[in-house]
């Protein structure tokens, strides 16, 4: 392969670029390097123009379709080549974005789904490269920044201040999205208090050493899963370990028997809605090690009703899936480790976001408070 052919697009490429068949990824790339490559941008322009020489202007009812509902990827492409168009198109948005501003309900625009935000936002760049200098507001008003990619979508903040991003989010859940992005903090759960215990001060004012042996999930926290996992610290020199579940009124409810590992699922489903609390107990040289134990909180959880669990398995499977969504949603009901997965995807799509990480610390913070009450 000769350094020519490694430093230009293929014609491949070139053509995927025009035809918009590349995928997300490989638009952003593709612009990275039209941005910056002059004989890539030549071509891409020669050819865009010999496509459009004979092509009519849009017709105002697909310019108004765009202004009120955002960029439809049919459309695009003649946005990007004719500026008469797109100053018109930006003209009407602007139009529409100041009404809704002004709450007129009839003027409400749709969510943009990623597909659409990377592709105009690629083509935008395209625009700006190829474009005499004049023209160069016309199609960048046009584009919202992306504040996170999420699953199916891209959130973005349009001119007035507000969030759009995702079509099937209703008005609350984009209250919610905003308040999210914008405070970098996840919302409170509420009727938490039985579940949250501090850890007790001795009589002689100190408070006790944290155990070796400590019960790490489910604990303060509300689970959608009524067999949920119980997980809990290595202890050195354990040869087994043995879990017990209690109801309310302190009867078992379950019990694992002797196990090896440090993780166990029980096998029969626990009661929704309820409430219970767990001990680990270590068998360790014939010596039986139990806890948590006065003075450290007890393990508490609660599993979630089916409402509950059935409202977080519905956004999981909401097409397109965000992410966030699922993480404010699971925030509110109490469900912190099911939040914290959502994060995580987050995190894997947004690689370095600051806003993710606000809300990461955002979770941590509320978990660590729920060890101190």
């Amino acid at each position: 392969m000769t350094e020519d052919s490694l430093s230009h697009l293929s014609p491949e490429a070139l053509r995927g670029w025009q035809e918009r068949t590349l995928s997300a990824s490989g638009i952003l790339a593709a612009g990275d390097h039209l941005a910056g490559c002059p004989e890539c941008r030549r071509l891409v322009a020669e050819a865009q123009a010999e496509a459009f020489e004979f092509s009519p202007h849009l017709s105002f009812e697909d310019l108004e379709a765009f202004a009120r509902s955002g960029v439809d990827p049919r459309r695009d492409l003649h946005l990007t080549t004719c500026a008469m168009c797109a100053a018109e198109a930006a003209d009407l948005r602007s139009f529409h974005l100041e009404a809704a501003q002004r709450g007129d309900s009839r003027t409400r625009l749709n969510r943009l789904a990623i597909p659409v935000v990377v592709v105009l936002a690629a083509a935008a760049a395209i625009f700006l490269a190829v474009q005499p200098p004049a023209k160069v507001p016309v199609l960048a008003s046009i584009v919202s920044p992306v504040i996170l990619y999420d699953g199916g979508a891209a959130w973005t903040r349009d001119a007035a201040g507000g969030i759009a991003g995702l079509q099937t989010a209703d008005a609350e859940e984009l209250r919610a999205v905003k308040s999210a992005l914008d405070s970098g903090r996840l919302p409170p759960a509420s009727g938490m208090a039985d579940l949250r215990r501090g850890t007790e001060t001795l009589l002689s004012g100190g408070t006790a050493a944290r155990p070796v042996l400590v019960p790490v999930a489910p604990v303060g926290v509300v689970v959608p899963d009524a067999a949920p996992e119980f997980r809990w610290t290595p202890m050195s020199e354990a040869s087994e370990y043995r879990v017990a579940v209690y109801d309310r009124d302190f009867e078992r409810v379950a019990d694992s028997g002797s196990l090896t590992g440090t993780a166990w699922h029980p096998p029969n489903r626990l009661v929704a809605g309820r409430t219970y609390s767990w001990t680990v107990t270590a068998l360790v040289k014939g010596r039986l090690v139990t806890a948590p134990r006065a003075p450290q909180p007890d393990a508490r959880f609660r599993i979630a009703t089916e409402l509950e669990a059935g409202e977080l398995e519905s956004l999981r499977r909401r097409v397109p899936k965000s992410d966030l969504m699922t993480a404010i949603r699971a925030s509110e009901l109490g469900m912190a480790d099911e939040a914290g997965k959502a994060l995580d995807e987050l995190a894997r799509v947004n690689p370095g976001s600051e806003i993710v990480v606000r809300l990461r610390e955002s979770l941590a913070a509320k978990v660590l408070n729920q060890d101190k009450r």
